[in-house]
Formats: C-alpha cells, sequence, structure tokens
C-alpha cells in the first residue's frame, strides 16, 4: 500500500535497533538500525520500522505502528484516490490483505467522510504501564511476569477522548516519563480507603498501587493525616510526582533513605486523608 502511494514520510523520533531482526525466509538475522529524523520510507522499510522488536518492546512497537499509520494517512491527498486509475491501483494492493463486503461503489463517500476528519487535532493513545497498566515481575511478591489492566485510568482516557483537559494531559505526560513506582497503604483502618486513593492517583497519571503485602495496611498505630515519603533519593528525579502528591493531598513530603525500600513513594493514608474520588464521565 506504501509502495503504491509513493512512500512515507516518517519521523524516526526515537532510533531504533534491533540485533536479531529476521530475515525474509526466517532462516537468519540481521543487525537492524534505524537512526533518528525524518525519512522517507518505502513499504519495505516502514514495514522494518514497525515490526522491530528486540532492544525494545511491544508497546513502543504499537506506537511506531501508530505512527506510521498517522503518516501515511496525514501526507495522503484522500481525493486524488478518487481517480479511476490510482483506485484500481489501490485496490490491486489490498487485495490479497483485505477481504470485506464493504460494497465497492461506496468507496468514493467513504473516502470523501475520511476527506472530512481533521487531521491537525489527532491525539493516540497506547495503555502502556505505568500509567495504564500495572507490570509485575516481582517474585518476592509470588508476581511473575504479568500485566493487569487499571480499568480506572483507561475508562477515563477514553472519556477523555474527545475533552481534554490540556494541564491534566501535559502532567499525565510527564508523569509517564517520570515513570515512579508508588505504593498506597491504608493507615487509618478504612476500609477500600487505599484502593480509591490508587485509583484516584491512576486518573491522575501517577502509577500507583495497593501492594499485597500485610493485605496493604500499614504498619503501626492509626495515622491522623497523610503522610507521603519519597525513598532513597526519589524526589530528586520525579519532580512532577512530588508537585502531584503535594497538590493531591496538600500536605508536605517526606525523604527517607532506606536501602531495602524497592519502591520510590509510599503513600499512608489518614483518618484526614481527603475523599479523592476518580471523576464519572
Amino acid at each position: 500500500m506504501i509502495d503504491t502511494l509513493g512512500g512515507a514520510m516518517i519521523d524516526v523520533q526515537i532510533p531504533v535497533q534491533d540485533y536479531s531482526f529476521p530475515t525474509d525466509d526466517g532462516r537468519g538475522a540481521i543487525k537492524l538500525y534505524v537512526p533518528p529524523g525524518f525519512q522517507l520510507m518505502s513499504g519495505e522499510e516502514a514495514l522494518i520500522y514497525a515490526r522491530a522488536r528486540h532492544q525494545t518492546n511491544d508497546f513502543d512497537r504499537s506506537q511506531r505502528q501508530q505512527r506510521v499509520i498517522v503518516s501515511v494517512r496525514a501526507q495522503t491527498d484522500l481525493l486524488s484516490l478518487l481517480d479511476p486509475n490510482r483506485l484500481q491501483a489501490i485496490s490491486d494492493a489490498l487485495r490479497t490483505s483485505i477481504h470485506t463486503d464493504f460494497p465497492a461503489a461506496q468507496l468514493p463517500a467513504l473516502i470523501s467522510l475520511l476527506e472530512s476528519v481533521d487531521t491537525s487535532n489527532l491525539r493516540s493513545t497506547v495503555f502502556t504501564p505505568p500509567v495504564y497498566q500495572v507490570e509485575c515481575n516481582d517474585p518476592s511478591l509470588a508476581c511473575y511476569y504479568s500485566l493487569s489492566p487499571k480499568v480506572a485510568a483507561i475508562q477515563q482516557a477514553v472519556r477523555d477522548a474527545f475533552t481534554l483537559d490540556p494541564a491534566l494531559e501535559r502532567s499525565r505526560q510527564l508523569l509517564a516519563s517520570e515513570n515512579g513506582r508508588v505504593w498506597v497503604l491504608g493507615g487509618a483502618g478504612i476500609v477500600g480507603q487505599a484502593g480509591a486513593i490508587a485509583d484516584y492517583l491512576d486518573y491522575l497519571g501517577v502509577p500507583a498501587l495497593v501492594p499485597p503485602v500485610n493485605g496493604g495496611q500499614a504498619a503501626g498505630p492509626r495515622h491522623p493525616t497523610t503522610v507521603v515519603t519519597f525513598y532513597n533519593g526519589a524526589e530528586q528525579r520525579l519532580p512532577e510526582t512530588v508537585r502531584v502528591l503535594r497538590a493531591a493531598f496538600g500536605v508536605p513530603i517526606a525523604t527517607r533513605t532506606d536501602p531495602s525500600v524497592t519502591v520510590d513513594v509510599i503513600v499512608i493514608t489518614g483518618t484526614h486523608t481527603p475523599a479523592l474520588v476518580v471523576p464519572s464521565g
């Protein structure tokens, strides 16, 4: 399809390396490197860019696949596809890949509809950890590699698709880049409190979870107020996480050095912790 359209100009924002990219016959591998910058790719080159999966991960691959699709769409004059010769060439290119009972006579109307889409205002979302999924690979917690969806965060992302707070989205992007690990522990003896707070932090973009250790409860006496502690210098590399947690709970943060703590932040709820709820929509 890309070759039929004359290639695709793709902005490679992050270089791609794959030292074991399989050859077409599946009998060997090549060392692949796609440098950063704008590149006019053939169909084969775009496919390689989208498929590379070693020295990277499936989430990054999903983002590259979306980039290829959006780039092709942005560079294609849909009305030009109505030319009978070009439409036939595209049809021939897709015939072996797509099977549909969509009436061919309605394709011009479909293309005209697509032309009305405002491509200057497109957003794409890949539901990656830590914002949208919990990635667990910690044998000490009897957790071997698994992904658990953060349903509340995913549902909110869908609701936000057409009505989005730009400031909140910028904050979420910063939090995702910081990738801090946050535990929420119940410290007031209130059933469900820690889980509700973790859900709200997920909504804000803070990757929070209630650990299974001790039933998600903090040790010691009940806490009157929220306690937010950053461990082992994490506050230095997580400035947006610091800002968001301060604003959410209205309390100063504490810092502590303890090599036995493997997460960046521990939030302990208290009897006066505000009842923070994910907005409905």
